[in-house]
Order: C-alpha cells, then structure tokens, then sequence
C-alpha cells in the first residue's frame, strides 16, 4: 500500500468515528430526553450523518484505488494494437520515402529535356576528324587542355618543379 491509500483509509476511518459519535451522542449522553427533537440534537445528529457520508465516500475511492493498483493495467493491452499501428505507419512513411529518393536519383541522373537535343544536334554538325581529337578546318586544335605539372596532365619532356604555378599549354603541340 501507498502513503495515499493509508492515509485516505485513515481519513475515512476516523471521520466515519466522529460521524457516528456525533449522530449518537444526543441519545447517549441522554441530552435528548423523550420528547420531540430540541435543536441541539438535530444540529449533532445532521452533522454525524454528513461526516459519515464523508467516510462512506473517502471508503470507496480509497478501495478504488487499491483495486486499481492490484489489477493489471488495461492500457497495457490496448496500446499493443496502437504499436503495432504506429510501426505499420512508420513502415508506410519509409517507404514512401524510399520511393521518392529513387524518383529524386533517376531525375537528377537523367539530362534536362532540352539539354538531351542540344546533345545529340551538337554531335552531328562536329566533323569525324574533330570528334577523334585531331584539328579543325582553321587549325584549331579540338583537344582538351590541361595544365602542365598537373596529374594526368600532358607534359613535355620537362617536369613542373619548384612551386610555381602550373603553365597552360595546347596539348598537340
């Protein structure tokens, strides 16, 4: 037992007491004689019963309460249903989510609608000799350039020492 419920047993016991006394006390200290009702009974014994219905009150919350702490909890089994609810839901939102990365994915890694035409237009109007790495009509070279010194870099012939910046230079030459 809790300090609460040994103290609402308590209350109740004692002021169940006090009602009783008072309700009888007009009888038992013989104040009431054998008459009609005098105002002092009447005051002694409407206040016993009002202190006694107190007790009766304070006696049935009190054993509610302890009926509730030895009984199993009722949540306990019904919050099973709302878990397994709450997990089903949580299921739900990882895949949904799931499902909307890979949209995300695919339309990231696909070219934009126009950027796919402007491609394969630029592909058909660069020359064969371009497209291999040689030179234009004008002598430009179509190659890519890299800097020298840089890994992967074309050098020529000499190594890029010393900390200085890296130089430009046209890879076919």
């Amino acid at each position: 037992m809790t300090l609460r419920t040994m103290l609402g047993f308590g209350w109740s016991i004692v002021t169940g007491v006090a009602g009783g006394w008072l309700a009888l006390m007009p009888w038992a200290l013989n104040v009431q004689g054998g008459g009609q009702w005098t105002a002092v009974t009447k005051v002694s014994f409407g206040t016993g019963l009002g202190l006694l219905v107190f007790c009766l009150v304070g006696l049935v919350a009190t054993s509610l309460q302890i009926v509730r702490m030895v009984a199993p909890p009722r949540r306990a089994r019904a919050a099973e249903p709302a878990a397994a609810q709450e997990h089903a839901d949580q299921e739900s939102l990882d895949r949904a989510l799931l499902q909307l990365a890979t949209k995300l994915v695919s339309d990231l890694e696909a070219p934009a609608p126009g950027q796919a035409h402007a491609a394969s237009e630029a592909a058909a109007t660069v020359p064969p000799a371009a497209s291999a790495g040689g030179s234009a009509p004008n002598g430009i070279s179509t190659r890519p350039q890299a800097p020298s010194g840089m890994p992967g870099g074309p050098e020529s012939g000499s190594t890029s020492t010393g900390g200085s910046a890296p130089t430009w230079r046209r890879v076919d030459q």
